[in-house]
């Protein structure tokens, strides 16, 4: 568990990724919190479907909204309640890899956001370094993190959030 990007009292492991080893949680319930995302869970549990998405997985999540053929809303998580440009550069993300599978219908903050990542796809630090989130960060000691986060399409995993569970 995770708030203000420090590990929780009491809480085996934080939000950092390169904790979730194999070795670690194979086999195992895992329970987590965030600070950012677990509001976020709780405020869209209505929805038909929840998917998760990060820079990791972008290329799935797009693929998978294009097979499906719905109207899509992309909620960015934001940081403590406001606009996050790394979650908006995922958003673009997604955006762009769908476009690539299917006709895409963009509103106007759908269409920022896939500029905003096509704009910068080549280095997405230019994007986001800047960002107050991506500098807090930084300023944890969280570096290695932000570089794994920032990797694109290394999973084809889509985690799916139902009834309180990620699966």
């Amino acid at each position: 568990g995770e708030r203000k990007g420090l590990k929780i009292k009491g809480f085996d492991l934080s939000n950092s990724p390169l904790e979730y080893t194999r070795e670690r949680v194979e086999g195992k319930r895992v329970v987590m919190t965030t600070t950012n995302g677990t509001k976020t869970l709780n405020k869209v549990e209505a929805a038909d479907k929840i998917y998760i998405a990060c820079m990791l997985n972008g290329k799935a999540v797009g693929k998978r909204l294009v097979e499906e053929e719905k109207d899509t809303v992309i909620v960015c998580a934001g940081t403590n309640g406001k606009f996050s440009i790394d979650d908006y550069a995922c958003a673009g993300k997604i955006i762009y890899e769908a476009n690539k599978f299917g006709k895409v219908e963009l509103d106007d903050f759908a269409y920022a956001a896939f500029s905003a990542y096509n704009d910068h796809k080549d280095d997405i630090i230019s994007l986001v370094k800047n960002a107050y989130h991506y500098k807090y960060l930084l300023s944890l000691g969280l570096g290695e993190d932000l570089k794994y986060c920032f990797k694109e399409d290394i999973s084809d995993l889509v985690p799916e959030y139902k009834s309180g569970r990620i699966k």
